[in-house]
């Protein structure tokens, strides 16, 4: 079984929890009738190229309540609360993204899982151009580690990593806003993180970062060798792109442009506002009107 375009199925994962949202500063309920929305958008976007979005969350009825009339977007997908993550963890919701791919290693198709900040800008026939040229992969992931070596410093990094028990010498690190992969791929990596976990409840306290991101890198560090894993980033299947000022060398907007899926982590509410009516080149240019603004402030000391 390979990634096509037409066989893969998306989702994203949208959790209710009592922890306030580490990256938007706002009341947790009107956090999380904005993150509704950037799911409504998400949805928009696949069903402009014939996809539908599955959300995994653990208050299907709230989701739908909160999505109102666009509810009809969203397939609601039940998933419990893990009593494993301690409520202390920083991300502590997107921790269950590792719930989510054991769900995917019993399915029969390749599965797609999407970050609720992001959309999709290209169509169907761009996408599968992308996914299927030259040749099809088993799996593709995200690497980020240009953006997050400069920001912590590539040596914090990768000393992180290989206390996790990352098994190369220079690990790379990874996004978990676009991993998609077969069911034999989400098994392995379901397993490994799964065998990781305790290392890392164990050392979170002492991370540059506790997310979901760090045990999955290093997971994908040790699957690099088992399956054809594509990267995505080269591919241009997805970007991840700030507005605001970044401790990495970014383009210029104009890379959103040949990219398929957006992910915008600091443009939430932009995404959240007029869910229905925003198109790529409204995001774009509301992209580049905060990048000048940002430019006109002050850095931090």
């Amino acid at each position: 079984m390979l990634c096509t375009w037409q066989e893969t199925r998306f989702s994203t994962l949208m959790m209710f929890t009592s922890q306030r949202p580490v990256n938007m500063g706002r009341l947790n309920a009107v956090a999380a009738l904005a993150y509704v929305a950037m799911a409504v958008r998400l949805a928009e976007s696949l069903a402009h190229s014939g996809k539908s979005l599955r959300v995994f969350t653990n208050d299907p009825d709230r989701l739908l309540m909160l999505a109102g009339a666009n509810a009809g977007l969203l397939t609601p997908a039940l998933l419990e609360i893990d009593p494993v993550f301690p409520l202390h963890l920083r991300f502590y919701a997107a921790h269950h993204k590792l719930r989510v791919f054991e769900r995917f290693s019993q399915e029969t198709w390749p599965n797609c899982l999407l970050d609720l900040d992001m959309v999709l800008s290209k169509d169907g026939a761009a996408v599968e151009q992308m996914l299927e040229k030259p040749r099809a992969m088993e799996a593709w992931i995200y690497d980020i580690s240009a953006q997050i070596f400069p920001a912590y410093s590539r040596q914090v990094v990768q000393q992180d990593l290989a206390r996790l028990g990352a098994p190369n010498a220079f690990p790379l690190w990874y996004g978990g806003e676009f991993i998609l992969g077969i069911p034999s791929f989400f098994a392995r990596l379901s397993a490994e993180c799964n065998r990781l976990l305790p290392t890392y409840l164990s050392l979170c306290d002492s991370l540059h970062h506790v997310g979901d991101e760090s045990i999955v890198s290093v997971a994908l560090n040790g699957l690099s060798h088992e399956f054809a894993i594509g990267e995505a980033g080269d591919a241009e299947l997805v970007v991840r792109y700030w507005s605001g000022r970044t401790l990495h060398v970014q383009p210029p907007a104009a890379v959103l442009r040949r990219c398929a899926f957006w992910h915008l982590p600091d443009m939430k509410w932009a995404l959240s506002r007029n869910a229905l009516s925003r198109t790529p080149r409204q995001l774009t240019r509301a992209i580049r009107a905060r990048q000048l603004l940002m430019a006109m402030r002050p850095a931090r000391r």
